[in-house]
C-alpha cells in the first residue's frame, strides 16, 4: 500500500492502523501521544500515550510513564506502565517499575524488577501503599488468634 495517492495528497487510514518509528539511534524527551501504534528502536524519555499497539524493540531503552491498549517490550524499560489492556515482556527485557494490566505474558529470561496489579483496573491500590499490599506497620501488627471451639461433653 503506498503512502501517497495518486494526486500526492497523505493518504488516509484509520488511526489505530497507522504506524509511527522512533528509530534506532533517535533520542526523544518529553511527552508524545500517537493516537495509532508506535514502535520504539531509540531512546524515549517522558510521558507517553499511545491509543493501540506500542512495541519497546529490543535496542530501545525507554524511560518514564506509558499508557496504550497492547505494549510489548523488548528492550529496557523503567518506569510506570498505566490501565494497559495486555503487557507482554518478551526475554530479552529489563524492566523496573510499576505495571497496571488486564493481562501480563512474561517469557522465560526477562529480568524484572517490578510492582503489578494485573486483573481489573477499576481499583487502583489503597493509598498508603506501594503496591496493594499492607505496609509494614500493618504487616507487622499481630491479629488476634482465632477462640478455640468450646469442647463438646458427652453425657452418658
Amino acid at each position: 500500500m503506498a503512502l501517497w495517492g495518486k494526486n500526492g495528497a497523505a493518504e488516509k487510514r484509520p488511526a489505530d492502523h497507522s504506524l509511527s518509528i522512533l528509530g534506532e539511534g533517535a533520542q526523544m524527551e518529553g511527552t508524545l501521544q500517537v493516537p495509532g501504534n508506535l514502535r520504539i528502536e531509540g531512546a524515549f524519555q517522558g510521558q507517553l500515550t499511545v491509543g493501540h499497539r506500542l512495541v519497546i524493540a529490543e535496542s530501545a531503552q525507554v524511560k518514564g510513564v506509558l499508557q496504550a491498549q497492547e505494549l510489548l517490550i523488548a528492550g529496557t524499560f523503567e518506569g510506570e506502565i498505566r490501565d494497559c489492556e495486555h503487557v507482554e515482556i518478551t526475554s530479552t527485557a529489563r524492566v523496573r517499575g510499576t505495571i497496571r494490566s488486564r493481562k501480563l505474558e512474561v517469557q522465560k529470561g526477562a529480568i524484572l524488577h517490578l510492582t503489578c496489579q494485573i486483573g481489573e483496573l477499576g481499583h487502583p491500590p489503597p493509598a498508603g501503599t506501594s503496591n496493594g499490599l499492607p505496609s509494614q506497620a500493618e504487616a507487622s501488627t499481630p491479629s488476634p488468634a482465632p477462640s478455640a471451639p468450646a469442647p463438646k461433653h458427652k453425657h452418658k
